[in-house]
């Protein structure tokens, strides 16, 4: 078994899924102590220490979702411990920041409707409820997409623009568009449906390219809803595709699917594979920015975890949706195998995430929604009860 901390050199590791979940479950413990009760963001792959926030950043729910879920689906010796430390990080977080925001829907999705989903707590669920009326009250109803938002991504400063009207992002299809699915099947509230619907529609026009890659940001007229420029923020080459917004695409277009049933949506995951597959190296991990003029430095997880997570989620029984599932399966073992320390003392990091590469920001780290994604692709074939939107 080969455990080298060199970078850019993987992990060969030998572990079912049992292993893998119950890794993890260590990993989030020995966190939990590391943090002192602050948000973890990312640690650096050789040292393990954590950089962290006050608020949680983009990202709070993650960490709050872990801490949840690793008390319910892993061999943690103290679960108690796990959940009153999810409550008091969700007290914690910057919800008021986030609320004009592409990411507050997701985060309430986990610290809310998720946790509801593992406690049967109705102010949980209620709780989730927020996220989806920050989502519904940010929606442009000129353009039918949910925009960026104000809110400064921290360690992304040199892409946040002071002014952020009439910008779109990929991610949004999944963070700000998943709350509008789960609360639709929550409430009964048509109106949640009909606006993911129209963003999801907008999302396949305005960011899915023809060969199945992706946009990461998109200006538009505010007046007219009319498309100005598609351009990447967080790709070296300028019409390269950025990974993680790939994976951000292929979890938001596995939740509308599983909303729907609608094979618009099949298409279009199947497109997106396809280019996956054809721009990703043999174990089925991509680089930070795929395509022929991507420099094929700095690996995402992060990316391959999305993936793996909504592919493995999708709910339909048809041969192609087995297939995608099958894929997503893949992708999963092969992060499991490789990238995912299974002793030591930082057993169950999962290394190589890349937040940032253009500036070089955490590009060869663990990254915390990266683990919250992997440990979700591997609990819901056994625990799908835990994932009541999937």
């Amino acid at each position: 078994m080969s455990t080298s901390l060199t970078s850019g050199v993987t992990l060969e590791t030998k572990m079912n899924t049992s292993d893998a979940i119950d890794v993890l479950g260590a990993r989030v413990e020995g966190t939990l102590e590391q943090v002192d009760s602050r948000f973890p963001l990312y640690a650096d792959s050789k040292t393990g220490t954590w950089e962290t926030t006050a608020d949680g950043n983009w990202c709070a729910g993650h960490w709050i979702g872990l801490l949840w879920l690793a008390s319910a689906v892993t061999d943690a010796t103290d679960t108690v411990t796990l959940q009153r430390a999810a409550r008091a990080y969700t007290e914690q977080a910057g919800w008021d920041a986030l609320q004009n925001s592409l990411f507050s829907g997701m985060n309430y999705r986990y610290a809310g409707y998720r946790a509801a989903d593992i406690t049967d707590e109705p102010s949980l669920s209620a709780f989730g409820q927020h996220g989806a009326e920050d989502s519904r009250a940010l929606f442009d109803e000129t353009a039918s997409i949910i925009p960026v938002g104000s809110f400064g991504t921290r360690g992304l400063e040199h892409h946040v623009r002071v002014n952020t009207e009439g910008i779109a992002a990929v991610d949004a299809v999944y963070t700000a568009g998943g709350v509008l699915w789960r609360a639709a099947r929550e409430t009964g509230d048509e109106r949640y449906r009909r606006l993911a619907e129209r963003h999801a529609a907008t999302h396949r026009r305005w960011f899915v390219r023809a060969d199945g890659s992706v946009w990461h940001k998109v200006a538009y007229n505010t007046e007219t809803g009319d498309v100005q420029k598609h351009y990447n923020q967080l790709t070296r080459a300028p019409d390269t595709c950025w990974s993680r917004g790939l994976g951000w695409s292929i979890a938001g277009l596995a939740d509308a699917y599983n909303a729907t049933g609608e094979t618009e949506y099949l298409d279009t995951l199947e497109r997106h594979i396809t280019y996956y597959r054809q721009h990703t190296p043999p174990d089925d991990v991509p680089f930070a920015e795929l395509g022929d003029a991507a420099p094929e430095t700095y690996r995402d997880t992060s990316a391959a975890a999305l993936t793996a997570y909504g592919l493995v989620r999708l709910a339909d029984e048809s041969p192609r949706a087995e297939a995608l599932r099958k894929y997503g399966r893949t992708v999963r073992s092969s992060l499991v195998k490789r990238y995912l320390a299974s002793e030591g003392s930082r057993r169950g990091q999962l290394r190589e995430g890349c937040y940032n590469a253009v500036d070089d920001v955490a590009p060869q780290h663990e990254l915390i929604w990266s683990t919250y994604y992997l440990l979700c692709s591997l609990t819901v074939d056994r625990h799908r009860e835990l994932f009541g939107s999937r």
